[in-house]
């Protein structure tokens, strides 16, 4: 996992931020954790939400 995973696309504009933001699930979101093998997904880093 890296930081482009964590964070995602940066935003080109503040209209771009409002989208993005408006656009995110209140429940998160899942980034799966792959093993060395870079195939195999072994869990998964849940980010966001309450």
């Amino acid at each position: 996992m890296g930081k482009k995973d964590l964070d995602g696309e940066l935003p080109k504009s503040p209209g771009e931020v409002i989208a993005i933001q408006n656009s995110r699930s209140p429940d998160g979101r899942d980034i799966p954790l792959f093993d060395v093998d870079g195939q195999s997904v072994n869990g998964v880093f849940h980010v966001g939400g309450k």
